[in-house]
């Protein structure tokens, strides 16, 4: 009896050994060649390519749209480091001296009034707010005017330029607003009527205005731009 298994197996085997091969060569361009090539292109793809679904479209962070804010919460010196990166999506640091500066893009908004360009918050080693400043355009400088002549003390003074006002310590400059008109305006670009630079810094002793800043003034005042009090 073990002997008839064993037999029956050996041949069971031989069959399939040379069946197999057959079966495959003559199915080379059939059906069953088909089948495979069908199922290992669908396995491949699976692992291959994930399909976006919407949990995976709402875990993507959103690109964040130009922020607007009113004038007087952009111009404070209660400004924090971790206050201006949370709200500001993109900020970079910069270095003035001894100071460590967070700048960020600034759209106040979409009307004349508002402000389009470059803010930057300087601090100093304790991580404290010394410095404001901003650059950029405006088609419409009151607001801002109005502003900084209430809240941080600048001043009106003579120039020929678009505007000038100048917060003074002991005779000196230590903030100021300049206002300048763009070498070419056309009638698409109202909103970017008037260039503007401003710099505050915080009233403390020995603060002072940036060497950029000054630089600016002097050479307004050798043109005759800027006649000083």
């Amino acid at each position: 009896m073990f002997f008839l298994i064993r037999k029956i197996w050996f041949f069971l085997l031989l069959a399939l050994a040379a069946g197999v091969p057959f079966a495959i060569h003559q199915a080379k361009n059939g059906e069953l060649v088909e089948r495979a090539k069908t199922w290992m292109a669908s396995t491949v793809t699976k692992k291959s390519e994930k399909p976006v679904s919407d949990t995976d479209l709402s875990d993507t962070p959103a690109v964040a749209a130009p922020r607007s804010i009113p004038l007087a919460n952009v111009f404070h010196y209660n400004w924090t480091p971790g206050q201006v990166i949370r709200s500001w999506p993109e900020v970079s640091r910069v270095y003035d001296g001894d100071y460590v500066g967070l700048r960020i893009p600034l759209t106040t908004g979409v009307a004349a009034s508002d402000l389009a360009g470059s803010l930057t918050f300087y601090f100093n080693a304790d991580n404290r707010l010394q410095r404001i400043t901003f650059v950029g355009v405006t088609g419409d400088s009151r607001p801002l005017v109005e502003l900084v002549t209430a809240r941080f003390g600048l001043k009106a003074e003579p120039t020929t330029a678009a505007g000038l006002y100048v917060a003074r310590w002991n005779g000196k400059p230590k903030s100021a607003l300049r206002l300048a008109y763009p070498p070419l305006l056309t009638g698409q670009q109202q909103q970017r009527r008037l260039q503007v630079v401003l710099e505050l810094n915080k009233p403390a002793a020995g603060y002072d205005l940036s060497a950029r800043f000054k630089q600016t003034l002097e050479q307004d005042k050798l043109v005759g731009r800027w006649k000083p009090f």
